[in-house]
């Protein structure tokens, strides 16, 4: 049996330190460990948090053939918000996701 792919992966723990501590594979992490990529938190990319809720709004009128819009007032309090020091988007773009559709009371 033969295969033929490509492993994307990711995390937020520093796997270097992990492989020191023995709680990683040192030869798993040689593997995988090619090209890292680090991003960014989302609070230190604010300038990503629009175009990004204007993707998330698109793809969702695409997937459930809802058309869903922020009016004015709501989207520029969203973005007031979403670009604050109270708005920690732990979870990054995931966060954000969740929190537009808590937020759906906020759209027409």
């Amino acid at each position: 049996m033969s295969s033929d792919f490509q492993l994307i992966a990711g995390t937020v723990r520093d796997l270097r330190q992990l492989v020191a501590e023995g709680k990683f594979r040192e030869d798993l992490y040689a593997r995988i460990n090619l090209w890292t990529f680090t991003l960014p938190g989302l609070r230190q990319r604010q300038e990503d948090i629009e175009p990004n809720l204007d993707y998330e709004v698109e793809r969702h009128a695409t997937l459930t053939g809802d058309s869903v819009r922020f009016n004015t007032e709501a989207r520029r309090a969203w973005l007031a918000f979403a670009t604050s020091p109270q708005a920690t988007w732990r979870g990054n773009f995931r966060r954000t996701f969740c929190q537009r559709h808590a937020d759906g009371h906020l759209c027409h």
